[in-house]
């Protein structure tokens, strides 16, 4: 039987000097609506085919956490039989780390949506508004668009013309092309 972990307990172990995975075994649709910022979200029908993937040392701390509705303990038992020695279960899951005041997040891909933020803030990345993009393409003005959102997101809804160029593929070589200056 895996042990419990509370939500301080896991905040403390977050922000400590250990090493630790956290899980969140929901599926995704339900994980994007709420959950803890540095939590994985490997739903329990996938977590044999991404576990060893994302965790590939099976003697790391897991803490796997839910909505409370016993995936977890799903989720514990084949991780044991996987190998992984190292298993806490949120008690309560998601909805007691909002209970104890800790915040909970919306959204997928938060933590590098909140770095691409950081980024346009700090370097002033220039941008355009919807309705000026729109005037632009109407007037056939010579350009490409790109969306830097991963592919799921941009199968789903985009821009028309617009090319799927996930964030990481964007990234400058260096530095200093940070700072390029524009053709």
């Amino acid at each position: 039987m895996p042990r419990t972990i509370t939500a301080r307990e896991l905040h403390d172990a977050l922000y400590g000097t250990g090493e630790i995975a956290l899980i969140d075994v929901r599926p995704e649709a339900v994980f994007g609506a709420n959950h803890i910022l540095l939590a994985a979200n490997i739903p329990l029908g996938h977590l044999e085919l991404r576990m060893a993937d994302l965790v590939p040392r099976p003697s790391v701390s897991v803490v796997l956490c839910d909505g409370g509705e016993g995936l977890a303990e799903l989720a514990a038992q084949r991780l044991a039989g996987l190998g992984y020695t190292d298993i806490s279960i949120l008690e309560g899951g998601v909805n007691a780390w909002g209970a104890a005041g800790l915040e909970l997040f919306s959204g997928l891909y938060v933590p590098s949506k909140a770095f691409g933020e950081y980024v346009e803030h700090e370097y002033e990345t220039p941008s355009v508004s919807a309705e000026e993009l729109h005037r632009m393409m109407e007037q056939g003005e010579n350009m490409v668009v790109l969306d830097s959102r991963p592919m799921g997101e941009f199968t789903m809804m985009n821009i028309p013309t617009g090319i799927d160029m996930p964030g990481a593929e964007l990234a400058p070589a260096g530095p200093a092309a940070l700072s390029a200056p524009s053709p």
